[in-house]
């Protein structure tokens, strides 16, 4: 069978099989190795590690291409790019670093703030996670920070003391799901008065990340996946061993589908709801570091080395199912 793989300014078609066959030829789409990705409204940001001039970019999402309608150097504000989002109407995006610099894009506008968060912060910044207004931003405590109130202390804040770090953040109606250390899972409620954290040990390693699905939680540590309907529920719904470490993983709760982005390159699709792998390749030579779900199309986005890749969904619906 043979579909389309899109990648930067280049369509080609990639047979796919068991597993399916890598992309041939990407073009370039940052000079450094691009560390994160996010999509919204047929459009795709994307962000590049530390550099000697670090990048972020706009690009709008065509049926057979990706092309750059925008660029911002940001080597005064941010010591690389750890992590990337968007807000569901694609209005702006928001580009985190690991010294607590956030860059906001406004896309409409064409104008880009800077926000430091870090004397807000207990901690190294370690992930974050943006839902309407509110920036969700995980360290040794999850803060909420008002968006339209610029760099002012947080709204809200949980302290994670028995969780430690949170490693990751997801969030849907205010709860924010975290991976933490010594396998732990955990979910901070901040529609309660104060703020509730709850935790589960569900992982024998540090938890990598953590997200929410249409089927429930689905979280990584070490080369391993776990789903499970609820963190309090008893046994996995299903397990899946990576052929390496899970550095990136991507879902959402409308999504049918569940990904994850490995050390050794590969981008694997699975069905959020069995487990079942209906997709994979091996597009990059060194670590798969961002994905990003349009939860609109079930469009996946990827990036590795210093390129992005676009999966459409007829790329893995209705494959059977290769060896891992």
């Amino acid at each position: 069978r043979w579909d389309h793989f899109t990648t930067v300014s280049t369509t080609v078609m990639v047979e796919i099989s068991s597993p399916f066959s890598p992309a041939a030829g990407s073009t370039q789409a940052h000079s450094g190795i691009v560390s994160a990705v996010a999509t919204a409204h047929g459009k795709v940001v994307s962000g590049e590690a530390a550099s000697d001039d670090p990048k972020i970019k706009l690009w709008q999402l065509d049926s057979t291409t990706l092309r750059e309608i925008g660029s911002v150097s940001v080597t005064e504000t941010l010591a690389g790019v750890l992590a990337c989002d968007m807000m569901a109407d694609g209005r702006a995006a928001l580009f985190l670093s690991a010294d607590g610099g956030v860059v906001h894009w406004d896309l409409r506008a064409d104008s880009v703030s800077f926000l430091d968060l870090s004397t807000h912060l207990d901690g190294d910044v370690t992930c974050f996670k943006q839902q309407e207004m509110d920036l969700f931003v995980g360290s040794d405590s999850i803060s909420v920070f008002d968006l339209r109130m610029g760099a002012q202390p947080p709204k809200l804040r949980a302290a994670l003391t028995d969780a430690g770090c949170a490693r990751s953040l997801d969030v849907t109606e205010s709860k924010a799901l975290f991976g933490a250390k010594a396998g732990l899972v955990g979910v901070t409620d901040f529609n309660a008065d104060p703020p509730v954290t709850t935790t589960h040990k569900i992982h024998a390693a540090p938890v990598r990340s953590a997200r929410y699905t249409s089927a429930g939680v689905v979280s990584a540590a070490g080369a391993r996946i776990l789903s499970t309907s609820s963190l309090d529920a008893t046994g996995a719904s299903w397990t899946q061993t990576m052929s390496a470490d899970v550095v990136a993983l991507a879902s959402a709760p409308s999504c049918r589908f569940s990904s994850c982005g490995t050390a050794d390159g590969r981008v694997i699709v699975f069905d959020a709801s069995s487990g079942t792998c209906v997709a994979q390749c091996q597009p990059y030579k060194a670590a798969t570091w961002g994905l990003a779900h349009c939860l609109s199309t079930d469009t996946l986005v990827s990036s590795g080395d210093n390129a992005i890749h676009v999966f459409r969904p007829q790329a893995f619906v209705d494959l059977s199912s290769p060896v891992l």
